[in-house]
């Protein structure tokens, strides 16, 4: 069968070094992609999925009971339709370790670029330069879609489904196979990850525009014989999203969900549901979609004039470009339909004049080059995927010495744990451990909210009460990690590279923290930094010089070894706090602060500190400025008490002339002006704080009331 523009789009004619050029484009394209997929494993689900894979075969069942794995209260209410791709994790797990994970990352990431040039070769756009930089393009966005669980196969099933539009488009031989092989992949998906939903929705983006085509486009229209096959096929793969375990329950659900504003506050939590360009550290999703924009215009308009283009590619590129704004979680849906509409329509672009031709390629080509060195450069330095040039497993998500200290000497304890390390605990241990929390979250949908204030270190002492256990552990700089440090109930006995574990007090081993050799080691360093700041929280500088040796030694490029001189001073302001020189401490953080490194704790509190020492010299003015920064640093009860009651003194002492006027800027000025509202909005909040907090509510009630006899006495920092 024919081409539906009856013919095959015009191959240019290439010398040998414009087809030498483009190979090497080619080859950069594949390189840089398998090499930006050299990283650990990540994504901390990928332990959940090979315990269910496990499960499922184990107990000849596709589907698993989700109340099994934790002793908190759990519910089987929801449904979690994955178990073809967990049976596939866990069976290459099986027989071939981490390796097998890692073989299916490559290959489910490089079905895309398979599909780009299986179809290139078909509309003679091989040899097309802005196919491969649109193949480069693409690896900005699957830097960071690639990870290892279940999700992965729907980047390489997306891509199918769109390539096998395509060819569909060719009107070849096999057209009616590729048009019934819509609903094979649809059924497997469906099987495999929720995300088939956005499968179904290209699906959709394809009926509607081929009969907007039939309607308005003719001339690009499939004809009718094989428009009515479209349809059919269209109806067989709605069918298809029925043939599940759960069969018409699991539909019913993932629509109900779409209206479910609790879920849709609770997945806020997760970092992949934020909006994509909140992410204001990472330049490669504006980057991606400013570009693309571009080039969908320069090859659409070009394909337009040439009467090639039809509403296919326009509605499915406008319905995902939106996908792609909405959730991080997306971004990788729209990489598939941008990429092979390119590759396809690119074909439209030809060249007459071989000085254009020239110009055309070394533009595209020198672009490709240096898109791809700037992606391995931003890969070196701040890996998407913690480390780069690594097969390992992420530290973020593993806690395998603390889990060993844990099970060794508190055996038979009930373990709290954070939700990142959940599945990680279960995947080691279970049955013989429970979890509290795990990264499936929908088994504690009921009680989700709940755990979210605790890890944010509010409510804790109501959340042990109902959720009660005797041993916990904590990532490195949380702020429920600060909760913990202060309470007398709870003890920190170990920690290593990955969390830290408290016991109940009465548990508590005797004798010093234990540090896990872990720290000899840390790969990560973002994680180096986190163990880095608990070190200083907990005053074991004897951790902190193992942790800043690892990481001189770890981290090598300019960039890290300029942060890790920045936390060497950052290290020598907290020993200075220690020894009450909080002059000698302020300056050695901001030294750090030059070299761009901070700790807002122990920067808040060394301020704090000097505003009461600056104070007690009757240095007002000095005094409040710190604590007004104090309070800029990191809010606390302490300074917003503190910097209330220096500026209502100030200002009495003004207005009685014990003191000229000071010299305040505009802020410090308002602060002043402020001094009484601030004070009776801390009465009026005097419910919600620890109880510690009451004699100066006391102090500031008698204040209000006109009391001669309240205290002029600052509070100083708990939290260092």
């Amino acid at each position: 069968m024919q081409n539906i523009n009856n013919e095959l789009p015009i191959m240019m004619e290439y010398t040998k070094t414009e087809k030498a050029i483009i190979i090497a484009m080619i080859a950069t394209a594949f390189l840089t992609l398998w090499a930006i997929l050299y990283v650990p494993i990540f994504d901390g689900d990928i332990w959940f999925h090979m315990l269910y894979g496990k499960a499922i075969l184990e107990n000849h069942t596709l589907s698993p009971d989700h109340t099994i794995f934790s002793w908190t209260p759990s519910s089987n209410n929801s449904i979690y339709c994955a178990w073809f791709g967990q049976v596939i994790y866990y069976l290459l797990y099986k027989y071939s370790g981490f390796y097998g994970i890692i073989a299916l990352r490559y290959l489910a990431a490089t079905t895309l670029f398979i599909t780009i040039l299986h179809l290139a070769r078909q509309r003679n756009t091989l040899y097309n330069p802005i196919t491969w930089f649109t193949a480069t393009l693409c690896i900005l966005i699957m830097s960071q879609s690639v990870l290892d669980k279940a999700e992965i196969f729907s980047i390489a099933l997306m891509a199918l489904i769109v390539w096998n539009w395509y060819e569909i488009k060719q009107l070849n031989n096999k057209v009616l196979y590729h048009l019934y092989l819509f609903p094979l992949l649809i059924l497997v998906w469906v099987n495999t990850h929720g995300v088939f939903t956005f499968g179904c929705l290209f699906l959709l983006c394809v009926g509607v525009g081929e009969t907007l085509n039939q309607l308005f486009y003719q001339k690009n229209a499939l004809p009718r014989r094989i428009y009515y096959h479209l349809l059919l096929a269209l109806c067989l793969s709605a069918g298809a999203i029925f043939i599940t375990p759960y069969g018409y329950d699991y539909i019913q659900q993932l629509i109900l969900q779409s209206f479910d504003k609790q879920l849709q506050r609770d997945l806020s939590y997760v970092g992949a549901y934020s909006s994509t360009f909140e992410i204001s550290n990472t330049p490669q999703q504006p980057f991606f979609a400013n570009t693309s924009v571009v080039i969908i215009a320069l090859v659409f308009i070009a394909s337009l004039r040439k009467k090639q283009l039809d509403f296919v590619p326009i509605v499915s590129n406008l319905l995902f470009a939106f996908l792609f704004t909405t959730y991080v979680r997306l971004i990788f849906l729209w990489v598939p339909v941008f990429a092979l509409s390119i590759t396809y329509y690119g074909s439209a672009i030809r060249f007459t004049k071989a000085s254009w031709r020239q110009a055309f390629i070394i533009t595209f080509a020198l672009a490709t080059f240096l898109l791809s060195g700037w992606i391995l450069y931003h890969e070196k330095n701040y890996p998407s995927r913690e480390r780069w040039l690594d097969f390992g497993t992420s530290e973020m998500f593993t806690i395998e010495e603390e889990l060993g200290f844990i099970n060794k000497n508190f055996p038979n304890a009930r373990l709290g744990n954070v939700y990142n390390h959940g599945a990680y605990i279960l995947w080691k241990t279970w049955p013989a451990t429970k979890v509290m929390m795990d990264t499936r979250y929908f088994p504690y949908k009921d009680w989700f909210n709940e755990y979210r204030t605790f890890e944010r270190g509010e409510n804790v002492e109501v959340f042990i009460q109902k959720y009660p256990f005797d041993v916990i552990e904590i990532q490195h700089g949380s702020l429920l990690g600060q909760w913990f440090y202060k309470s007398k109930d709870w003890q920190l006995v170990f920690y290593g590279k990955s969390a830290i574990v408290f016991v109940r007090s009465s548990l508590a081993l005797p004798g010093k923290i234990i540090k896990g050799q872990g720290l000899n080691n840390i790969l990560g360093y973002a994680t180096a930094v986190n163990v880095f700041n608990t070190t200083l929280q907990i005053k074991d500088w004897a951790g902190t010089d193992i942790v800043l040796a690892t990481m001189r030694r770890n981290f090598t490029n300019k960039h890290q070894q300029t942060s890790i001189s920045g936390l060497e001073q950052l290290k020598s302001a907290a020993q200075m706090y220690e020894q009450k020189d909080y002059s000698a401490s302020l300056h050695f953080m901001e030294k750090a602060l030059e070299k761009k490194v901070g700790n807002p704790a122990v920067h808040a509190a060394i301020l704090l500190m000097k505003t009461i020492e600056d104070w007690q010299k009757k240095q007002w003015h000095t005094a409040l400025k710190e604590g007004i920064q104090s309070l800029a640093t990191q809010y606390s009860f302490a300074a917003t008490y503190n910097v209330a009651l220096m500026a209502l003194q100030i200002k009495t002492m003004e207005q009685s002339g014990q003191i000229t006027p000071l010299d305040m800027t505009e802020q410090e000025k308002e602060t002043t002006k402020r001094c009484q509202d601030t004070l009776t909005n801390l009465v009026q909040e005097k419910e919600k704080l620890p109880p510690k907090y009451a004699p100066y509510i006391e102090n500031v009630e008698k204040i209000i009331n006109g009391s001669k006899d309240y205290k002029m006495q600052l509070i100083e920092p708990d939290w260092l």
